[in-house]
């Protein structure tokens, strides 16, 4: 009669968090070749987890590798299609590569899974002001303001915007009317430069006005239709 002994199997997920919990602490520790050797053994051991194609797209962020987290966010994106937080992930890495047109259509598929995340209509209104699609930016800025009026990121995009678009008085007022009701020592730098770049364009004009003066004309002349 043959012996057999109980054997207890593998938990699979108990080691992919076991993997993944040491790569974080790898990366709190301030240890990058060892974080990313963990995140890399995680995508190797289990590629068909989100979980930790996700951890090695944020690590490649850090580090400034923006090419390969966007391989890492598509990925995660390819195994959760419709997730709103996996496409702003992509998003974002496509955004850091100046790839606008790209970012802003990830971050509308995200928009469509998640229409009310501030983050996301900033980023969108980000990726598309940089494609020059200027009054859809505009919206998307603004509906991210509506959603989080306390939110600087989304205030200084949307004066870039304005004064990009030749509307300086405009970009000067949503500065101020954030600074009215909130404090944010990013939005009150933005003021300070917006409101020098008036003082000189109004300097300009005047030198300008003194230097080509307006033409003199004669007056009408009253007798013109006289026989």
């Amino acid at each position: 009669m043959t012996s057999t002994t109980n054997q207890t199997a593998p938990d699979h997920g108990q080691d992919l968090l076991a993997m993944v919990e040491a790569g974080r602490a790898a990366l709190a520790a301030g240890d990058l070749s060892e974080a990313r050797t963990a995140f890399e053994a995680v995508v190797c051991a289990f590629p068909d987890e989100a979980v930790g194609h996700n951890n090695l797209g944020a690590f490649y962020m850090g580090v400034g590798d923006h090419a390969a987290a966007e391989t890492a966010f598509q990925r995660v994106v390819d195994l959760l299609p419709g997730n709103a937080n996996c496409l702003f992930n992509l998003g974002t890495a496509q955004f850091h590569q100046a790839r606008y047109d790209a970012a802003a259509e990830t971050f509308a598929a995200a928009k469509a899974a998640d229409p009310d995340d501030p983050e996301t209509l900033n980023n969108l209104g980000a990726a598309r002001f940089q494609a020059g699609r200027i009054a859809e930016a505009r919206h998307d800025l603004e509906a991210a303001l509506q959603r989080q009026p306390n939110y600087p990121s989304a205030v200084i995009n949307l004066s870039d915007l304005e004064y990009a678009a030749g509307r300086l008085d405009r970009a000067i007022g949503i500065c101020q009317a954030y600074l009215d009701h909130h404090q944010d020592g990013a939005v009150s730098r933005q003021l300070l430069t917006l409101v020098d770049l008036a003082n000189h364009q109004h300097a300009e004009n005047e030198v300008a006005a003194a230097e080509d003066p307006a033409p003199e004309t004669d007056e009408p002349r009253a007798d013109a239709a006289t026989p």
